[in-house]
């Protein structure tokens, strides 16, 4: 279970790399790309956890992965903008 997240969590990854190496500035922007990246982190490993578990517990299963996501994304957003280095 572990690895899927890891292997879904790359869109966030990618989205970190396109506002750093691009430079975005815009706010907005960066927004934007985060939160579709986000529902693309969230959709992929929706998509596989169905397929191990029946359509029946598909809300049970979504909750989980959705707040792990989002706070991923809050933890990133908030050490960048206290600029603490990132802790791995």
């Amino acid at each position: 279970m572990i690895c899927l997240l890891g292997y879904c969590s790359f869109p966030i990854t990618l989205s970190g790399m396109i506002i750093g190496f691009f430079n975005v500035k815009v706010n907005w922007i960066k927004c934007l790309l985060v939160f579709f990246t986000f529902l693309w982190s969230c959709l992929a490993s929706v998509g596989f956890i169905n397929s191990l578990v029946g359509r029946d517990k598909e809300l049970i299963t979504i909750i989980p992965v959705v707040l792990f996501f989002a706070f991923y994304y809050l933890y990133h957003y908030l050490m960048k903008i206290m600029k603490v280095p990132l802790l791995y």
